[in-house]
This record gives C-alpha cells, structure tokens and sequence, in this order.
C-alpha cells in the first residue's frame, strides 16, 4: 500500500487473483486495477468517494423505477404462486382476486395520494446513485410515480398470464423504455472499455497487436463509448449507432482535440460547431481509419458470444480503391531535392531550406539519402544502431533490425539485411558510420542517429518524418496533401527495380514485405541474401543526382 493512501485504506498489501497465466494480459489488467484503486483512494483524499452528486435525467429514472418495482416485483409473484395450493378452480379464482385486488388499491393510491413504500424506494435508490433529486420537487414526483406505475404493470402481467394470456407483455411507457434501457446497459465487467481490455490483452498475446498500436486504438475506442454511452451493452449497439458516430467524426475538424476554439465540448457539440462555422473536416479516409479499429474489435465482441452482430458491417465510407497515397519522386522532384541547401549548405539550425554555409552531419542529411539508396522505411533507418551496420563477405550491409528487447520494430515484425549502395559508400556514409563510433567512445550499442526519440507513441521515425514533409513544402517540392514524404523514396526504389528488370515477388524481398505464399512459411532462412540484394540494388543508379559532400 503507497504511504500516501495508508490514511484512508486500512489493508496493508492487497491480493487479488487476476485469473490468468499470460504476463502481457496480467499487466495490462494489474495497470488498469492500480488506476482504478488510485483513483478510488484519491477521492477518499479528498473527501469525495462516492461519485459526484448528479440530477438524473428520465432514461436513468425510468431504469431505475423499473429495475426497483417491476423487475423485483415479477419474480416475488411467481414464486407466491408456486407456494399457494392452486390445485382446484376455487383457490385459483380466490389467487387472482387477490392479486386484481391488489392491483386495484395501487391504481387507487396512485391516482390520490403515493403509499409511502414507494416513496421509501424511491429514497433508497436515489441515495444509492448519488442522485440530487430533492423530495417535493417535480422530478421527485415523477419519479415516485414511476415506481408506482411499474408496481401496479408487474401485477397486470401476473394477472394477464394466470387468465391465460402466456405472451403478454408490458404495455407500460415507463417498463417498456425501462426494461429496454436494461438490455442497453452493460453488465458489470462488460462495458465497451472493459470487453476492449480483454481484446487487447488477447491481440498482445496473440502478437497481432503491438503497445503502441493497443494505446492508439484504446483513444478511439475510448471516444466511442463516450459518444454513445460508457454503460452501452455491445449487445444494443445498433449500425444507427455507428452511422451517428460516423457522421459525427466526418464532421470535426482536424485535431479538433487539441484547438482551443473546440475545449471542453463533447463530439457533438464540435460537429455543429465546426459546422457553424464552416471549418474544414476530416477526410472519409480518416474517418475509415476509425472505423477499421472499432470493426475488428466489434467483430472480436461476435466471436466471443459478447454480440450477436458487427454493426460496423457496410457502414465504411466508398472510397475509391487503387490510388497511390505515397508518389514516388519523379527525376526533376530529386534533382530540386539534393541540389537543395539542406545538402549544399544551409542558413542556420530551422532554416535548412535557405542557402548559406552551414553543413549538416547528422540525421538531417543522412537519413533522406540512405532512403533513397535502400528503399527502407524512415523508421527504420532512424532506429539504427552502430552495431548494426555489417559486413557479409566484403559488402557492407544494414541490418534493419525487429527485437523488442531493444525497442527496435519493422512493419513486417522481423529482421532483414540491406546492402549498402556503392553510391552511399561514396558519398561517405561508412565514414559517417566511423565518426559517430568515435562518438560514441566505440560503443556499438549506441544510436546511429543519438539526436532522435522516440515519441508519445514510442515511435522514433516520426521527428524526420514531419521534418521531411515540412522541408519538401519549404522548398517547393510538396503541395497540400500529395503524399509526398519520407515515404515515397520506397515508391522511389520500387519503380527503379521495375525498371531494372525485376519483378514484383522479387522487389518485395528487398523491400521486406511480407511474403504470403506457402513456400515462405517453410525453413528458417529468410528470403534474400545479402549478395542478391545487393546485386539488385546496385542495377540502380541516380547519375542526373549530383551529390556533394
């Protein structure tokens, strides 16, 4: 127990059992537990630990009226009737006038004065939501009328069945919208948050899932359960549900999270506001991208007996399929690119885009040139260490490493080698290499490019990323959302080996793309030698580039 809840927590260690064999689902729960325990102790701090006092609205008296008279109500009956000895007409009939009159002295009390049982029930419930609804205000009033109205419907259903009527059904406003309410609320443990931890915890077991990409999609999960309700039961969800949240996010802003004009209002009241004023929104893409994270989770909910449907099912928007996001470069783009000031010589540090004398020596200039000379991610060549540029009998290779022990990842979740271009090593990369061992006093484990970090999300490809797309737009290269990026030096390579010669299944080995065919499932060695790789990518050649270092 932390020394600062020891005040208001009595027990010393606490123990639960998290019912489960899996480290990565047991740290997921334990971290979700310590919040919520800190959570807890904090309120009793600070002298709050009952959730804040709240007015009810009519859906959370309705719920509760019913769930306090007809849904207790129901099954005492039955279980009066099983006890009572109806095994002749007349005990029968004497059963019915009991229950009719009964029903009757409600309908009488009801319409003059409410039994104080009711009001006593109302009092309970109400303290036990924490609900500000003061006796002998109207919303008071209503509510105990609709303990009193929920009271007398279990009585007329007992009574409609035992006359024979088996498929009755409530005809009261209030049960109707009560016990509706009732299939809609989630049971305790399986709330839209809680059925998604369990999904993570599975999608990291199953490795189909990594931490970053589970704290992504828990923000958009999280934002949909706010939009239709955290106590929302799977189960109701309906695709008019999801249309509303659709339509919604196609109707904010960019980042609207983050503006100032957009503080504190909930989805809704962005939308309109956004609406109001005429600001630019989100694209549907952005908008599918959201809903291809809450449609493999609504599916996982079908799989698991927790819904009956995926109500995200044809609900994504009809985006036309086969454009290029990510251009490649053409010829005049690189040519402006490298004979830019950010490798001839720059003004000062922010203004790589304005010639002057200074030179870079670093990520800024190295990164974009090793891209276009490998075809490897951004990411990929920013999370590069010392250690891991090699030689493999004479030629020198980059080793683009996947090992979570070292933070180190690849799109496709393993290792793979990339030859070094014989224009690379003339340009001076291998010297760089040397320069920034000396660095780091021989330590090969060190950052190639130190400078770089990780960030929020963990991934350390995002600095030169948004550098790159900035610098582009600074020199003329990049306008508006063409795609053009760090990226596109992969398009780049690709196009060149087609080019080249070579054929698709043979481009993907360079590039490191999954390879999905049976024959790539079989032994340990992964396709592409560094010899072959390397005989490919030197088929490439970017002479009309004049590189000066």
């Amino acid at each position: 127990m932390p020394k600062r809840f020891q005040s208001v927590e009595a027990r010393k260690l606490i123990q639960v059992s998290l019912k489960t064999n899996d480290l990565r689902e047991a740290r997921l729960l334990t971290g979700k537990m310590r919040a919520d325990l800190h959570s807890e102790w904090e309120g009793r701090l600070n002298g709050s630990a009952s959730p804040a006092a709240y007015p009810p609205d009519h859906l959370d008296m309705t719920l509760e009226a019913t769930e306090a008279a007809y849904s207790r109500i129901r099954p005492k009956l039955e279980n009066l009737a099983k006890q009572q000895e109806l095994d002749n007409q007349q005990a029968y009939d004497a059963y019915l006038r009991k229950l009719r009159n009964t029903r009757d002295d409600f309908l009488r009390a009801k319409a003059c004065k409410p039994l104080s049982v009711w009001s006593d029930l109302a009092d309970r419930r109400i303290s036990k939501n924490n609900w500000i609804l003061p006796q002998g205000s109207e919303g008071y009033d209503t509510f105990v009328d609709m303990i009193a109205e929920a009271a007398i419907e279990a009585f007329n259903i007992e009574i409609a069945r035992r006359e024979g009527q088996f498929a009755a059904e409530p005809s009261s406003l209030v049960v109707k919208a009560g016990l509706k309410a009732k299939d809609d609320t989630a049971k305790d443990g399986e709330t839209i948050l809680d059925l998604f931890d369990r999904y993570a915890a599975q999608r990291l077991a199953e490795g189909r899932k990594r931490e970053d990409g589970i704290t992504q999609d828990r923000k958009v999960i999280d934002s949909f359960a706010k939009f239709v309700g955290p106590r929302k039961s799977i189960k109701g969800l309906t695709p008019a549900d999801i249309r509303d949240w659709r339509d919604t996010l196609a109707a904010l802003p960019p980042t609207y999270q983050k503006a100032k004009a957009y503080e504190g209002l909930s989805m809704r009241q962005a939308a309109a506001k956004a609406k109001a004023i005429g600001a630019k929104t989100i694209s549907p893409v952005t908008v599918n991208k959201h809903l291809s994270t809450l449609s493999p989770f609504l599916g996982w909910c079908v799989t698991n007996a927790y819904a009956d449907r995926n109500p995200c099912d044809g609900l994504f928007f009809g985006i036309v399929k086969g454009k290029n996001p990510r251009p490649p470069f053409s010829k005049g783009q690189l040519e402006k690119i490298f004979a830019s000031s950010l490798f001839t010589g720059f003004l000062r540090e922010g203004q790589e885009h304005k010639p002057g004398i200074q030179r870079a020596d670093d990520w800024r200039y190295w990164i974009p040139i090793v891209c276009l000379f490998t075809g490897a991610r951004v990411g990929e060549i920013a999370q590069l260490r010392i250690e891991d540029i090699q030689l493999d009998d004479g030629i020198p290779f980059l080793l683009i490493r996947h090992d979570e022990s070292t933070g180190q990842r690849t799109k496709s979740g393993a290792s793979r080698v990339c030859p070094i271009h014989s224009e690379l090593k003339r340009i001076g990369f291998l010297s760089f290499v040397e320069r920034q061992r000396s660095r780091a006093n021989g330590k090969a484990t060190c950052q190639l490019f130190p400078e770089l970090e990780p960030n929020e999300r963990g991934h350390i490809g995002a600095k030169p990323s948004r550098f790159w797309r900035d610098y582009l737009k600074r020199i003329g290269v990049k306008s508006g959302n063409d795609g053009l990026g760090a990226h596109s030096f992969r398009h780049t390579m690709a196009d060149a080996l087609r080019t080249a010669g070579y054929l698709d299944d043979e481009i993907e080995v360079a590039l490191g793309h999954n390879q999905k065919t049976v024959t790539a499932g079989y032994g340990r060695v992964r396709q592409g030698t560094v010899k072959r790789i390397n005989t490919m990518l030197e088929a490439i050649t970017h002479s009309y580039i004049s590189f000066s270092k």
